[in-house]
């Protein structure tokens, strides 16, 4: 489920997160997919198991620490990208959260942006 407002990006987008697939360890075809961001630019998809609401880098950070990194993504000439998401055996029953960090040189102050966040039930 989707929530949060991701930070403006320099190109006045919204970055959105939205999930791809079903989030079951048994399909593992579960992927983030991210769309509204600077073309090619590196991002960092981050989850956590609990949400949060602290204001960063002039956005929000949906994710309450401990969070964990995933791998580095980069966003195409369209500013799309895809994570493919963990969800190892031990995640069944759990609710995770996701939110990816993005480079945005234009940005006049910070230089990166944040999407909105997902939460997630992870099934078997």
């Amino acid at each position: 489920i989707p929530y949060g407002i991701g930070k403006t990006t320099s190109a006045g987008l919204e970055p959105r997160l939205f999930p791809l697939g079903q989030p079951s360890v048994a399909s593992n075809n579960f992927q983030l997919a991210v769309s509204n961001l600077p073309p090619n630019k590196p991002l960092l998809g981050f989850w956590s198991l609990q949400s949060n609401d602290f204001p960063l880098f002039g956005g929000t950070l949906y994710l309450k620490q401990p969070f964990y990194r995933m791998t580095v993504a980069f966003s195409n000439t369209s500013g799309s990208a895809l994570f493919q998401a963990p969800l190892p055996s031990s995640a069944i029953g759990q609710e995770r959260y996701f939110q990816v960090w993005f480079r945005d040189p234009q940005e006049p102050v910070h230089g990166v942006g944040l999407t909105n966040a997902l939460h997630v039930d992870v099934c078997p």
